[in-house]
């Protein structure tokens, strides 16, 4: 009886055994499920609509963040927003609610831009800036204002005879925010000497080419940012010239009282 019972006893803690083992070695098998990574990716959805030739502007659209994988799935471009730079235009019209995709956007390098940077009365006009001045210290580039200032005088042709009759000489804007389309700077070197030069495209209308084709020739030209100039400026060396002369004679009063 005690031999009977000793061997249940011995099947059954066997039996246990085995069954803790074959579950252990199963569990161990068993593949492990892998992390599932979602990828965030940017893509760009207009707020409004808008025009071919518009210039593209951050309150147009938004930046929306969303999964790889649904953005894909719904034919949704993939990084447009490092396609936007300043002076971009818009290729097409466009309506609220639709993503942009990168042809819909054009550039300063891309061939159709000087087309659709002109409106239907302006043509493009190259201009080599000879006298960089403010230029230098406010740096401009496409999609900019710029106006023209033209120093001339009502005698004589300071291009030839130079400022010989100074109160006659007039400083004035005579083209007034004027659509920079290109912006091309050179650098040229010289045995140690080292040049550089800038030209600009600008969209004129055709009368405004004119103007400023024979400002080149009797007068001399500076360009400035339009942010910076008023549309109605105009100084007369006059002004500046009896200015100096009153110092003169009040200083010269006051030596003789002296």
């Amino acid at each position: 009886m005690n031999r009977k019972f000793i061997f249940i006893a011995v099947a059954a803690v066997l039996m246990l055994g085995m069954l803790y083992l074959n579950s252990a070695f199963l569990s161990a098998t068993e593949p492990t499920e892998k992390a599932v990574v979602v990828r965030k990716v940017n893509t760009v959805q207009l707020v409004k609509n808008v025009e071919k030739s518009m210039p593209i502007k951050s309150s147009d659209y938004a930046v929306i963040s969303m999964n790889e994988d649904e953005a894909l799935a719904n034919g949704i471009e993939l990084g447009v927003d490092s396609e936007i730079r300043s002076g971009s235009l818009y290729r097409n019209n466009i309506e609220a609610g639709a993503f942009m995709r990168s042809d819909d956007i054009a550039n300063a390098e891309d061939q159709d831009y000087i087309f659709l940077s002109l409106n239907k009365d302006e043509v493009p006009y190259f201009y080599e800036i000879t006298n960089p001045g403010i230029i230098d210290a406010v740096p401009i580039e496409a999609g900019d204002k710029v106006s023209f200032v033209a120093t001339t005088s009502s005698e004589e042709n300071i291009k030839e005879q130079g400022y010989s009759e100074l109160d006659s000489i007039v400083s004035k804007i005579i083209i007034n925010n004027a659509k920079v389309i290109k912006v091309n700077e050179t650098v040229s070197t010289d045995d140690d000497d080292v040049e550089a030069s800038m030209n600009i495209l600008v969209a004129l209308k055709v009368d405004e080419v004119l103007k400023l084709e024979m400002a080149q020739k009797i007068a001399e030209v500076t360009l400035v940012p339009s942010k910076l100039s008023q549309r109605f400026i105009s100084i007369k060396s006059s002004d500046i010239v009896q200015g100096i002369h009153g110092v003169r004679e009040l200083r010269a009063g006051t030596n003789c009282n002296d």
